[in-house]
């Protein structure tokens, strides 16, 4: 039997009927679009990611360096403080900025400040200039102690500037004060073995002394050559750290004062080993620049000749020059012959001495050479008129008869090899030239 109803299923408009126009799906984002949103979400997380670094870091090292910069401050206004109090010759104001731990040290400071001056000399010759110094850098050392370095202006006899650094010591207890250097900064003394020289310094001074002893090694061996050193000759120099080794108050030089002259007095021991005591460059100043470093090699390598030449006169069964002018006058030249001091120092043919040529031969041994200015100046005129156009050797032979002459006629007729007659009369044309009462000077030959 037939189907009754028969269905069609269609999509197809019925007759007439008007469909309404499909509405658009949503449109798919771009690949582009996508990426662009992406970066920019990247973006935010990364700048929130850097402001939450910044923030971390901000909170770790704001407060160190905000404490560093009040350190600073605080220390450089005792600093400013020390050198107010020591310029203006107030050593009651300075013990205001000095620990009292160490009491020797205390009054080392305020002596120094009654004299006018803030710190040791780094070397004998120099004048502080009346100007503060200049705090350079300061730097921690130790919980509650920091290291200020501070550079100060000195000049020499002759007025050429020098700069020199001085390592200072602060400890805060309350309030900040200036300290000793402790202990565990010098630590224990290395050394330098050379030829004709050992070297004691400690650990802070190491790069300064890396070249110091081959350059000393040098000028001894030089000295040496002209000088017949025998082979164990050798100077042991030691860079203490003691108050005492560093040049306190600085003297009225004239301006052409010879180096060794103006380094005076040595300190040294006539021991088995025979040692020379120099203050640390750390412990008195280092030098600022080339031309100070330049003087201070040239400063220690003239001490060190002065001491291989008191050794060679006095250790090997010599006489004991200590009073004998003529043996200064002898190193100084020695010292511009080998470019330590200025090639004036060997025509300096005048002084102004009341000491005669026997006097100068053997001064009060009392007071040293040394201790007689006049000395030493006159005998280094009378040397260079007696030397003058003369050669080297002959120089040298006098330096050597020093160690056994009786008196200054016989010593310069056995190093010139002329008559005990003519030597007489060259001293007494060498001293009239001194004095700058000789018209006619005359030289006779043996």
């Amino acid at each position: 039997m037939p189907d009754l109803l028969e269905w069609i299923v269609t999509d197809a408009p019925l007759d007439g009927e008007v469909l309404p126009s499909p509405s658009p799906s949503p449109a798919t984002p771009s690949e582009r679009q996508i990426e662009d949103r992406a970066r920019k979400l990247s973006r935010q997380l990364w700048i929130m990611a850097g402001c939450l670094s910044l923030g971390l870091l901000a909170a770790m090292w704001l407060p160190p360096l905000v404490s560093a910069y009040r350190t600073r401050q605080a220390v450089a206004l005792v600093v400013a403080g020390e050198e107010q109090a020591a310029l203006a010759k107030d050593a009651a104001r300075l013990r205001q900025f000095s620990s009292p731990a160490d009491a020797v040290w205390r009054e080392a400071q305020a002596r120094r400040a009654r004299a006018g001056h803030a710190a040791p000399l780094p070397i004998p010759l120099l004048r502080p200039l009346p100007q503060p110094g200049h705090l350079q850098s300061i730097e921690n050392f130790a919980p509650d102690i920091v290291r200020a370095d501070v550079v100060r202006m000195y000049v020499a006899p002759d007025g050429t500037p020098f700069r020199f650094t001085l390592p200072q010591f602060y400890r805060f207890s309350g309030t900040w004060q200036r300290i000793p250097a402790p202990d565990v900064y010098w630590g224990d003394q290395f050394a330098y073995t050379g030829q004709r020289v050992v070297l004691s310094y400690y650990p802070v001074d190491a790069d300064i002394m890396k070249s110091l002893g081959p350059y000393l090694d040098d000028v001894l061996a030089r000295a040496c050559a002209a000088w017949g050193c025998p082979d164990d000759l050798v100077i042991r120099v030691n860079f203490g750290s003691h108050y005492y080794q560093a040049a306190e108050i600085p003297r009225n030089l004239p301006s052409d004062e010879p180096l060794l002259y103006a380094l005076m007095p040595p300190h040294f021991t006539r021991s088995l080993d025979y040692v020379l005591f120099v203050a640390s460059p750390h412990a008195a100043g280092y030098p600022a620049d080339a031309a100070s470093a330049d003087l201070f090699r040239h400063a220690i390598a003239t001490q060190v000749l002065f001491a291989a030449a008191d050794k060679l006169t006095f250790a090997y069964d010599g006489l004991n020059p200590i009073g004998n002018a003529f043996f200064y006058a002898l190193v100084a030249r020695m010292s511009a012959r080998l470019g330590l001091d200025a090639p004036g120092v060997a025509r300096l043919h005048t002084a102004n001495t009341r000491f005669t040529v026997e006097q100068m031969w053997s001064v009060n041994t009392t007071f040293r050479a040394w201790g007689q200015p006049e000395a030493v100046r006159g005998a280094l005129a009378v040397m260079n008129v007696l030397l003058q156009d003369r050669p080297a050797e002959t120089e040298d032979e006098l330096f050597d008869g020093l160690r056994s002459a009786p008196d200054p006629t016989a010593w310069l007729a056995e190093g010139m090899g002329i008559s005990v007659e003519a030597a007489q009369r060259e001293l007494e044309r060498a001293a009239a030239n001194m004095r700058g009462d000789d018209p006619q000077g005359f030289y006779t030959s043996p």
